[in-house]
C-alpha cells in the first residue's frame, strides 16, 4: 500500500476556488469487485503499474484531477467533466478497471466547501475520513432536498469547520459528500437522525490522497 501511495503523482492544472466557481465535477467510488479474477503477485504488480500509468496520462491531458485509494481497497476518481459519457470512455482506458478489479459508481459532484486542484511536484499522501450519504430513496426528490437541508444543519452543529477539509453535493436531493481530517471527533456525525433512521445511507471510508487534492493547506 505504501508503496503504491509514493507512486501516485498528478500534473497540475488551474486549481479553482469555491468562492469564484459554481464549477462541478464527476466523482466516482471504485468499489472491490468480489467476483474478479484472481491474479498472481506478478500479475498483480504488472496491473497496478499500468493502473498508475494510466492514472498520469489522464492526469496530463486534464481529465483527472484527483484519484486516491481505500483503506482495505477501491478508491475514488474526480473527473474534469459533468459528461458521463465521457468519463465512462476515460474510464475504460485504465487496464485495471478493464480487468474487473472494481465495479464503479458515478455522482456528479459540486463542491460548496474545498475545491478540487490537482496536485504537482512531490507528493504528500495523507489519510483522510470520507463520509458519502446516500437518499434511501428517490421517489421523493423534494423531500430529499429538505431532508438534507436538515442534515447539513446537523453538520454544521456537530464538526468543527477547521476539520472539514472538504464537502459537497453528490447530486441534488441525491447524496452529500464530507470528508473530514483523520483524527477529528466524528462520533457525532453518528447521531443524526436521519442516519438512525435509515432515511440516508452513512458509508464511512479512510482515503489516501494527495495533500491539496481538494485545496486544503
Amino acid at each position: 500500500m505504501r508503496t503504491i501511495l509514493r507512486t501516485i503523482v498528478l500534473t497540475a492544472v488551474i486549481c479553482f476556488s469555491v468562492d469564484s466557481q459554481t464549477k462541478s465535477y464527476i466523482f466516482i467510488f471504485l468499489n472491490p469487485n468480489p467476483n474478479h479474477h484472481e491474479l498472481t503477485k506478478a500479475d498483480e504488480d504488472t496491473l497496478q503499474a499500468r493502473h498508475i500509468r494510466n492514472i498520469r496520462l489522464l492526469a496530463d491531458e486534464g481529465k483527472l484531477l484527483a484519484a486516491g485509494p481505500f483503506e482495505g481497497g477501491g478508491g475514488i476518481f474526480v473527473f474534469n467533466t459533468t459528461v458521463s459519457d465521457s468519463v465512462d470512455e476515460w474510464l475504460r482506458t485504465d487496464p485495471a478497471f478493464r480487468a474487473g478489479r472494481w465495479t464503479s459508481e458515478f455522482y456528479p459532484y459540486t463542491p460548496r466547501i474545498g475545491s478540487v486542484c490537482p496536485v504537482t511536484g512531490k507528493v504528500r499522501m495523507t489519510k483522510y475520513k470520507l463520509f458519502s450519504y446516500r437518499a434511501s430513496s428517490f421517489d421523493n426528490l423534494e423531500q430529499n432536498r429538505r431532508l438534507f437541508e436538515a442534515h447539513e444543519q446537523f453538520l454544521k452543529k456537530s464538526v468543527v469547520a477547521d476539520s472539514i477539509v472538504a464537502e459537497g453535493s453528490l447530486g441534488d436531493g441525491i447524496g452529500e459528500l464530507l470528508i473530514v481530517r483523520n483524527g477529528a471527533n466524528t462520533k457525532k456525525l453518528l447521531r443524526d437522525a436521519a442516519v438512525r433512521n435509515k432515511s440516508l445511507i452513512l458509508e464511512v471510508r479512510e482515503l489516501w490522497i494527495a495533500r491539496g487534492s481538494f485545496g486544503e493547506k
